[in-house]
């Protein structure tokens, strides 16, 4: 080749591309597992949405029993709290009081405040495909947790329609003990204790305690709503990411299952890629090569000038 002619444009590789099958399978993964996650909170969601029908007038019930409890409670407490600050002394009066205010200060720094119990109803759907894995990960399980605080939420609130009546009850049977063990004719009876648990008990008849935060019927209603509300928000967000994370699993194994076929025959790949991106010229072929032979004689190299290949009219050759 002459140095001042420019080489061959290269030439496109040959290729068809059926990735797009690979990629239409791992979009099926993504609405397949996108269909299962949401189908799967379906049964808890309608059940929820039943109980949630009818929970304003179950609530409604169980706080008409629990307020005639309190009611009776209340009134004979502060009798009982009258009497006892005239037979017990100034000075232990004072120190139980300090001691009960520190143990509530204690109580309201550990556990949680009365009120509603929903968890967040922030949840954002969308990804960022420049974002990592493990960040969409990361978010799936926080979504998930966040939906259990509400989910946990929602059935504590169905429980209360049962525990509220039994709260007021137990704490006006304490109150008639606490009567009783004041109103008894014992020379060894504890005026300290039962002073003690008489501040007790006027603390559990607050509304914030007894009432656990929900100072109406609407509060309460409110606060279920939010829960299985926020419930729902969040598995809507967690089924499209959770099939977001499948179709990139499913990409992402495909990647690697292609990976591992060029590493088991490599020579194979290579020839492959070899003819895929050079294949033979076919004009060299056939015809062309046919009129070379016939063209005379060819320089080989070797310092003579002689045919290759077959003898015309099958006459020897000779030399001159």
């Amino acid at each position: 080749m002459d140095q001042n002619t420019p080489p061959p444009a290269e030439q496109p590789c040959t290729d068809c591309d059926l990735g797009a099958i690979e990629d239409l399978a791992c979009s099926a993964k993504r609405f397949q597992k996108q269909a299962d996650v949401a189908n799967g909170s379906l049964a808890a969601l309608t059940e929820a949405r039943a109980k949630f029908a009818t929970a304003r007038a179950d609530y409604q019930a169980a706080r008409d029993i629990a307020q005639a409890n309190v009611r009776t409670a209340k009134t004979q407490l502060a009798d009982v709290l009258e009497t006892l600050r005239c037979k017990i002394d100034d000075s232990d009066e004072d120190c139980v009081k300090r001691a009960f205010q520190n143990v509530v200060v204690a109580i309201r720094a550990c556990a949680k405040e009365p009120g509603c119990c929903a968890g967040p109803g922030d949840f954002d759907p969308t990804w960022d495909s420049d974002e990592p894995l493990s960040a969409l990960v990361g978010r799936i399980e926080q979504y998930r947790s966040d939906v259990a605080v509400s989910t946990d939420c929602f059935a504590a609130l169905v429980k209360e329609q049962t525990d509220l009546p039994a709260r007021a009850a137990a704490i006006k049977t304490e109150v008639a003990a606490i009567a009783t063990g004041l109103a008894a004719d014992s020379p060894d009876k504890d005026l300290v204790r039962l002073f003690a648990r008489a501040l007790v008990a006027r603390w559990q008849l607050k509304q914030r305690q007894v009432w656990l935060g929900y100072a109406t019927v609407n509060d309460y209603v409110d606060c279920m709503c939010t829960s299985i509300t926020n419930a729902m928000k969040g598995w809507e967000a967690i089924a499209i990411l959770e099939g977001i994370r499948a179709e990139l699993d499913c990409k992402a194994a495909a990647a690697a299952a292609a990976c591992e076929k060029k590493q088991q025959d490599i020579v194979a790949e290579v020839m492959a890629e070899y003819v895929r991106c050079c294949p033979p010229d076919d004009s060299d072929n056939g015809s062309q090569e046919d009129e070379s032979n016939e063209s005379g004689p060819r320089d080989c190299g070797c310092g003579h000038d002689h045919h290759h290949g077959h003898e015309r009219d099958g006459g020897a050759k000779t030399s001159t």
